[in-house]
């Protein structure tokens, strides 16, 4: 899958994660969006090239990559705490965020011709689809209605003051 796609259905699953465990909406969004994009770039800046192919590289596209999340989530909290500044977020939640954009990241590519790794010489694809194709188009797609969704229920729920005033506008 491409890019964009890892990274909005990455801030999906990380988001609904997030808002499950108890995050507040900002920090929802916030950590999602950080670790989702930091995640995604740094497992698909892990392919190698052979010839003049960029294939997927063991390191990033296998559960040998979870130093990706653990990287991600983990260094910025314990840089923050060792310069002295506020830390609002807590490890737990930065990690469960990472993980689930790191697992979101190899489901999605387990659907593609290539799969992910196993093992280093084992891959693993549960469908074919092609990384650029249709199934791209669509799961991108869905991750966007997903997010809309997901993210105005939790404004809608949260904030009924702004229903109660649009019905007083609107109704009289």
């Amino acid at each position: 899958m491409k890019l964009r796609t890892h990274i909005v259905f990455s801030f999906v699953v990380g988001y609904g994660l997030l808002r499950l465990l108890g995050a507040g909406i900002r920090c929802g969004v916030v950590v999602s969006v950080a670790t989702s994009v930091a995640v995604n770039l740094i497992v698909d800046a892990g392919h190698a090239v052979r010839g003049r192919l960029r294939v997927r590289s063991y390191l990033t596209h296998s559960p040998a990559g979870i130093w990706v999340p653990l990287l991600v989530s983990l260094l910025p909290y314990v840089l923050a705490r060792w310069t002295g500044l506020g830390v609002s977020v807590g490890p737990a939640l930065l990690l469960a965020a990472g993980f689930a954009s790191f697992a979101s990241h190899l489901a999605l590519d387990m659907l593609t011709e290539s799969g992910v790794y196993l093992t280093p010489r084992k891959r693993v694809a549960l469908a074919h689809f092609r990384y650029d194709g249709l199934a791209d188009t669509v799961f991108f797609a869905v991750s966007v209605i997903l997010a809309a969704l997901i993210m105005g229920a939790d404004v809608l729920g949260n904030v009924r003051g702004v229903i109660t005033w649009l019905w007083g506008v609107v109704g009289g």
